[in-house]
């Protein structure tokens, strides 16, 4: 599975205003554990994300402006446990909720030893 990244496609992406569900994961996923990335598929427009590549302030301006165009009735945020890039997009999606007062449900998924922990629905 290799999606486009989230810098890459319009804020308000088709795929984005189709689904209404958003899904943004540590592009390392991908690689690392892409049969539980699969399992969502089918509900999200899923972006990947490289924090270590891609500056703080850039995903958030994009998010910022999906949230206040288009914003998605649920965002969630998937990365791996133990790497500190990646807990920057845990805070970069925080921030722009809080800056855009959307009204999106956001949850944090983190895999830690192969298993998927955080709020899920």
């Amino acid at each position: 599975m290799k999606n486009k990244r989230y810098l890459e496609v319009n804020v308000c992406s088709k795929d984005i205003r189709k689904r209404k569900k958003l899904l943004l994961y540590g592009a390392c996923i991908e690689q690392e554990y892409p049969d539980i990335l699969q399992q969502y598929s089918n509900q999200y427009a899923m972006y990947p994300i490289c924090m270590e590549a891609e500056h703080f302030n850039i995903v958030g301006f994009k998010l910022a402006g999906t949230l206040s165009r288009c914003p998605p009735k649920e965002l969630v945020v998937f990365t791996v446990d133990g790497s500190p890039h990646c807990l920057q997009l845990h805070h970069v999606v925080e921030e722009a909720i809080k800056v855009t007062k959307a009204n999106t449900k956001v949850i944090h998924l983190v895999i830690h030893e192969g298993k998927v922990h955080g709020n899920p629905q």
